[in-house]
């Protein structure tokens, strides 16, 4: 609200629940700020997904409203942020505690990826499960 060449700036959910007394001559003026749109990529996520906020969140924020961790597949020493800029990777320890204190006020900005690597043994139980199937086929109905 501009008054008297003055500026005052309120929330927008602050100014919806206030009730503010507007005055001949006032201005009010209505800001936008663009969504905050994060990629969560990886095998280290039970699906990948996008997080949209109204605000810049924090890794922490991020990796728990993607659902966390994989308890099954998540490589659990590292989540890595690609910046948007294509050009830094930063990788966060999440198996210590300065790790996860970081997480918490590391802020993931617009267009940028959190990325949650598959655990090594994941990759294993894959190639195993594979080798498997090729080994010892399963018989179908046909087959007998």
């Amino acid at each position: 609200v501009e008054r008297a060449n003055r500026k005052y700036q309120l929330p927008m959910e602050l100014a919806l629940e206030s009730d503010i007394q507007l005055r001949p001559g006032d201005s009010v003026i209505l800001g936008h700020r663009e969504d905050t749109r994060i990629q969560c990529l990886g095998g280290g996520w039970d699906k990948d997904t996008t997080e949209t906020y109204e605000y810049t969140p924090t890794l922490a924020e991020v990796v728990a409203d993607g659902g966390g961790l994989s308890l099954n597949a998540a490589q659990g020493e590292a989540v890595y942020v690609l910046a948007n800029d294509h050009k830094t990777i930063y990788q966060i320890p999440w198996d210590t505690l300065a790790g996860l204190r970081a997480s918490q006020q590391f802020p993931v900005e617009n267009g940028d990826v959190v990325y949650i690597s598959t655990s090594p043994s994941v990759t294993f139980q894959q190639i195993t499960s594979i080798l498997f199937a090729a080994a010892y086929p399963v018989a179908t109905a046909s087959n007998l």
